[in-house]
């Protein structure tokens, strides 16, 4: 392999400085200062580096930002396979993960290749512009994620987060309960998780998992670029699809928290990008990398297995290709242990679902796949769907995507770029009713999140040529992106629409009003850097340093410019966290340390585990069955048949109630087997065994109120235990929403 230019050299050191600089920074901020934990984390980043960039030499790659993105991608799947490996073992640990990383370093290195020379990158002035706002975007993006996150995304503080800290703990991979009304989440594939694990490794904490999502917000914006480069398009339109996928409001949310749903649509993204070069150049391997995106893509979260038809066609298209056969041993290797494990554990791939084809159930789990319909989230009609859409997209992006997508759609028609442009269109369209028709909870909007990122390709598409046409065009962009950016106020309203979906149409921008000048004079600033500095290796390293020490100007400020609560740079949907919660999670973390605490009463654990992660937290069954997980207690009352044991809790659907008919046979999404029954002697042994010394008792959510058994104060059956017995349980903290307990169980 040829050496890299002095140039290359110079600017990638220069931006590795910037990024451990950045985040040295956020970790004096946050109380995560130890020069250990910074120097593992350089360790474990510039070795997943160092052992994935010798592997994209087996590619014909043109561009810089083409190679970054294969490079990102090995690296995530490096990270997931000794995640997957080293979890199973039970050595999951930072010396283990280490050792891992440098035999995988001194493998690629073994089988590099020489590298080919790259494309130089773009100097227009409107290059400059777009690379200035993009800049922006993400200093605000990270700057609101890490001042506010874990507390941005419900389900980061249920399982996202919960679980790789269980792991760390545990040192291994193994399934998580989540009960009350969460059980599937246990059961969910974890490649995000594993993402997630191995950025906790080094600080034992979440100082950069919180903001997991931010690598992937930037390979979304990379992945689009390539598309755009595949349409055709010239470098400064080729990045007009990336800087709207950046400013679009459900993605800009998504990034600032830890869940996954970001993770999974651009993995989409990134796999139909490789899947087009596969069946352009129909290798052998680059068949078997767009294995290794889509076994990234469908070990992520279920949702895969809905857009999963989209890549099926791809063997057929331009004729049959026999070597596209290559890609099932990463589809394999990375996706498929997730599925399997379930299979094995719990009796189906999709636990807690059931697997049937044709009405043939193949694979039994805690209740049939139509038993998912059964939810205030699942609806037929169509309304509802245009109405997920205008959210998934955000009303201001959509005032500007629906004439750039009618453009694209007919100047790919009169130029008959059916490929790849065609394709994409069309796949992008596949995907709204592959969603309505094969998610449970269709009204879901953040499902439709894959349809959403594969759209933005459609900025590229309308440019021509040359002409005052694409003068046009780009003005009409800047300004669709400053709407976008800014919003308007007042909101939209709707007859029709479900509860739900009462405070989703906003004419709010992604920037909150207060901060859009100070938005402004970012992009400004950053942009002008990037222009004056276009020729150089300096460019990137010093526009990397101006994001985060932006991103750490707003984190450190967001607390102290807004007291008593903090400052809300970018619009993010409120999660509807009970402050008493918090209070709790915040008490605990003040007042202990190195304990193991038990929760019940609602499924948000993850508060409890301290700012360090200094405590380990368990939810304890309520009967005699200590080890027992959901899948245990369905196939445990699937052979005992009825019910009359029934008192503590029983079944519903989401949010309705069973029909009187379904009683005696439970087939709904929220069957609660686990909590039916309780003994307080058996719970109080499971307390002992597991050494607890804390137990945090939440009040009940919505979702379960009104079909669990509670105290006049809306706690669970554990409250009245804890009180019936004051030499075992010593009250220590108390509100509306959480009690908790110091626990002498002898």
């Amino acid at each position: 392999m040829r050496p890299l230019s002095a140039r290359v050299r110079v600017s990638s050191c220069a931006t590795a400085a910037a990024v451990f600089g950045g985040v040295f920074a956020l970790g004096v901020i946050f109380d995560f200062g130890s020069l250990r934990g910074h120097a593992l984390f350089a360790a474990l980043s510039l070795g997943a580096i160092a052992a994935a960039w010798p592997l994209t030499t087996w590619f014909d790659d043109d561009e810089w930002v083409e190679r970054g993105v294969r490079t990102a991608i090995i690296c995530f799947a490096s990270i997931v396979l000794s995640g997957l490996v080293l979890g199973f073992l039970g050595l999951l640990t930072i010396a283990a993960m280490l050792a891992w990383q440098m035999v995988q370093l001194a493998i690629a290195w073994y089988w590099r290749r020489e590298h080919r020379a790259l494309a130089p990158s773009d100097h227009r002035w409107q290059t400059a512009l777009i690379v200035g706002i993009g800049t922006a975007i993400v200093a605000f993006v990270i700057g609101m994620g890490a001042g506010h996150s874990p507390l941005t995304a419900y389900d980061s503080l249920s399982y996202h987060l919960f679980f790789p800290a269980r792991w760390l703990h545990d040192h291994r991979v193994f399934i998580v309960p989540t009960p009350f009304s969460d059980e599937a989440q246990a059961y969910q594939p974890g490649n995000g998780e594993l993402f997630f694990a191995w950025l906790m490794l080094p600080f034992h904490g979440d100082l950069l998992a919180r903001i997991g999502q931010v690598p992937f917000y930037l390979l979304g914006a990379g992945v689009l670029y390539m598309l755009a480069r595949r349409f055709g398009a010239a470098p400064d339109h080729a990045m007009y699809p990336s800087v709207f996928f950046l400013a679009a409001p459900r993605i800009a949310e998504q990034a600032t928290g830890a869940n996954v749903d970001l993770i999974c649509a651009v993995m989409l993204a990134a796999s139909l990008a490789f899947g087009i070069i596969a069946v352009d150049r129909d290798r052998r391997r680059d068949w078997l990398f767009l294995g290794i995106t889509l076994g990234l893509f469908v070990g992520t979260k279920y949702l895969a297995l809905v857009y999963a038809p989209l890549f099926l066609v791809l063997p057929f298209i331009r004729g049959l290709r026999p070597r596209a056969l290559w890609a099932i041993p990463g589809l394999l290797m990375l996706g498929a242990p997730w599925y399997l494990r379930n299979w094995i554990a719990a009796g189906s791939p999709i636990y807690p679902s059931s697997l049937a084809i044709g009405g043939v159930t193949i694979a039994r789990g805690a209740f049939s796949h139509a038993a998912l319909t059964h939810s205030a989230f699942h609806s037929t009609d169509v309304t509802v769907l245009g109405l997920s859409m205008l959210h998934a997209f955000g009303i201001t992006l959509l005032m500007v995507w629906v004439p750039a997508a009618i453009a694209a759609i007919v100047v790919t028609i009169r130029s008959r770029r059916w490929w790849p442009a065609g394709f994409v269109l069309v796949a992008t369209a596949a995907m709204v009713p592959l969603c309505w028709l094969g998610v449970p909870d269709n009204a879901d909007s953040r499902f439709l999140l894959p349809a959403v990122v594969v759209g933005m390709s459609v900025f590229a598409l309308p440019f021509v040529e040359r002409g005052a046409w694409n003068r046009l065009v780009v003005g009409v962009y800047l300004a669709g992106l400053a709407f976008v950016l800014a919003g308007a106020r007042g909101d939209l309203q709707f007859s029709r629409a479900p509860w739900f979906m009462e405070d989703w149409f906003r004419w709010e921008g992604v920037i909150k009003p207060a901060y859009v000048g100070y938005f402004a004079a970012a992009a400004l600033c950053a942009a002008a850097i990037a222009r004056f500095l276009a020729r150089t290796e300096w460019r990137i390293p010093v526009l990397t340093a101006c994001a985060l020490f932006g991103a750490v100007v707003l984190a450190d400020g967001a607390e102290r410019w807004c007291p008593p609560s903090r400052c809300d740079f970018v619009a993010v949907a409120p999660t509807h966290i009970r402050i008493g919660e918090t209070f709790g999670w915040w008490w605990l973390d003040a007042n202990v340390s190195g304990a193991n605490v038990a929760y019940t009463g609602d499924n948000l654990p993850y508060g409890l585990a301290g700012h360090h992660l200094q405590n380990t937290v368990y939810y304890v069954n309520i009967d005699r069955h200590i080890d027992w997980r959901f899948d245990h207690y369905a196939r445990a009352y699937r052979r005992r048949g009825a019910a009359e044991d029934v008192r503590l809790a029983s079944a519903s659907n989401v949010l309705d109630p069973l029909d009187a008919a379904d009683n005696r046979r439970i087939d709904a999404p929220r069957p609660r087997f686990e909590r039916m029954s309780g003994d307080r002697a058996a719970w109080i042994r499971n307390l002992r065994t597991l050494q607890i010394n804390y137990l945090c008792v939440f009040a009940l959510n919505p979702y379960e109120i009104k079909y669990v058994w509670h105290n006049a104060a809306g706690f669970p059956i554990e409250d009245e235990w804890a009180q019936a017995d004051t030499r075992a349980f010593q009250l220590v903290y108390d509100n509306q929403s959480a009690r908790i307990y110091s626990v002498h169980a002898e």
